[in-house]
């Protein structure tokens, strides 16, 4: 997650900053709808077939060498 572009990223066990996240989310719905926009096509990219098709090639490419 890329703090403010695909997400938002909280310290862990920092209850008042996950609520404070989550009303800032609830007052903005459109930053809700951006950063989750933003997050799917980073998925897509980082984790599409076309993406895993061509790691499992360059591993097996290195395992048969």
């Amino acid at each position: 997650i890329a703090d403010g572009r695909t997400g938002r990223l909280v310290a862990e066990r920092d209850a008042a900053g996950l609520a404070s996240a989550i009303r800032a989310l609830l007052e903005h719905p459109e930053d809700g709808r951006r950063l989750g926009a933003a997050a799917r096509i980073d998925v897509i990219e980082r984790f599409g077939w076309p993406e895993a098709a061509a790691r499992f090639e360059a591993a097996y490419a290195r395992a048969h060498r």
